[in-house]
């Protein structure tokens, strides 16, 4: 790493969207310099924060990631989908730092190895088995009913799954598996999806409150921190999470994902190696948010536990409700609320389900927080 003081500090993005662009703003509150590689969309949300922009050829582009990797102190990733192999090429021939450590990056990029990664710590998760053929998945399907396909690679907000039963047509699961290597899952039956985000720091290991997420087709729409449930599953949860990270070895930050079945089993689902939308509500809900937390990394400070700024806080992503230019109606009754704080995240074009903002509400009621998250929800256009 190079050895500068911290308010000269670069600290590159690889990505340029929401997660980018909120990064870069605790950064710019710190005085830390930012330059961005965009692999295709140069009007990105985080352009306008940055001092310096490399424009890629996709995620792959050996040449100006080295150009920009030397641009920089620390490297922060924003998406799983850089292949890693590229990444240690970049690390051995330049001396930037990556957050997360690229071997912790690698292990969590591909659904499988982290899967097994949880299994050798004996975290409980759902059964799973790679497939590859069409006799795999019916297999499986037969053992277990309703299962879930997951490519290994690349999947997000619901991309890269197929849901399998009997009636589901051969040809989908086979053109499904022609995308490169797949999981099967079995399908749970669970009550709630839990979330937290942990941060590492050599020996030092901090975690913000567990999130209870609700999720609809596979995107989320609300989140509520602390999550509505005993303070013994809460742990676990946090036990759980730091046991994943500890043994990936490597400093960074972490959003990881649970599932609560109906028999109160905390099952280990994923872990994103970057910022998770799950917790946007620590921008506004915590003494220090997740990409604060990131900028702390970068510079070496110490690492201190989150602490929520009130009994609860809740979040409502803001989806895109059509094709064509955005705009947030009614944008009052977001302002109107004191205790709320909107964030739009300056894309120029939405399609419905894109997320294009959220916005975070402080209170006392958890109950109370979520019906006023929804009445906005059932409102707004964008």
């Amino acid at each position: 790493m190079h050895h500068r003081a911290a308010n000269s500090t670069t600290l590159g993005i690889l990505g340029g969207g929401q997660l980018a662009m909120l990064l870069a703003r605790a950064a710019q509150m710190r005085g830390v310099r930012v330059h961005l590689y965009l692999e295709k969309e140069e009007h990105a949300p985080a352009v306008e924060l940055a001092q310096q922009i490399f424009m890629g050829d996709g995620w792959r582009d050996e040449s100006t990631l080295l150009a920009f990797a030397h641009s920089c102190d620390v490297i922060a990733l924003e998406n799983e989908f850089v292949p890693v192999v590229l990444l240690e090429k970049i690390a051995a021939a330049t001396s930037v730092r990556f957050l997360p450590g690229l071997k912790a990056y690698g292990l969590f990029q591909n659904k499988a190895r982290e899967k097994e990664h949880a299994t050798s710590l004996g975290i409980p998760l759902a059964p799973w088995s790679r497939v590859k053929t069409l006799q795999d998945v019916r297999t499986w399907q037969h053992e277990h009913t309703r299962i879930v396909l997951k490519t290994c690679e690349g999947g997000y907000d619901g991309y890269g799954n197929l849901v399998v039963d009997k009636n589901t047509p051969d040809k989908d699961i086979e053109r499904f598996l022609k995308q490169g290597d797949v999981l099967a899952e079995a399908f749970l039956d669970f009550t709630h999806e839990l979330a937290i985000v942990v941060a590492k720091q050599g020996e030092t290991i901090v975690a913000f409150p567990v999130a209870e997420t609700i999720q609809s087709r596979q995107i989320c729409h609300y989140v509520l921190a602390p999550a509505r449930l005993p303070e013994a599953i809460l742990e676990k949860v946090r036990s759980h999470a730091t046991a994943l990270v500890e043994a990936a070895g490597d400093d960074g930050l972490f959003g990881v994902e649970f599932f609560l079945t109906t028999e109160g089993t905390v099952l280990y689902n994923e872990t994103a190696p970057r910022p998770h939308n799950s917790a946007h509500f620590t921008v506004d809900g915590c003494d220090v948010s997740q990409f604060a937390m990131i900028v702390n990394l970068a510079l070496g400070a110490e690492l201190t536990t989150p602490q929520l700024l009130s009994p609860v806080v809740g979040m409502l992503n803001l989806l895109g409700t059509h094709h064509g230019s955005p705009r947030l109606e009614p944008e009052e009754d977001f302002l109107a609320l004191k205790d709320g704080s909107l964030c739009l995240y300056g894309k120029p074009w939405s399609r419905p389900g894109r997320k294009m903002g959220h916005f975070n509400l402080r209170g006392d009621n958890a109950p109370a927080i979520l019906a006023q998250l929804q009445e906005l929800q059932q409102r707004y256009q964008l």
